[in-house]
């Protein structure tokens, strides 16, 4: 999968949990590192994004990602 291709699909699959959690996407990060690669997602929301937000954000966008495939 081509890296532009790979991100197009990562922002379809994190936008929407994002959104449940009233963070919007500012930036995804890919680096394809063996064994496995790191991504990071930089969010935003009004009045701030607090560690919790980050904490729930992140476990539930790891599930969607494990189970998409990705």
């Amino acid at each position: 999968m081509a890296e532009d291709e790979r991100t197009a699909r990562i922002e379809e699959i994190v936008v929407p949990v994002l959104g449940e959690y009233g963070l919007t996407l500012v930036e995804l990060e890919w680096r394809d590192r063996r064994p496995r690669g790191v991504l990071r997602v930089f969010v935003d929301k009004p009045g701030g994004v607090g560690i919790g937000d980050c904490e729930r954000a992140s476990r539930e966008l790891g599930d969607v990602l494990d189970a998409s495939g990705l």
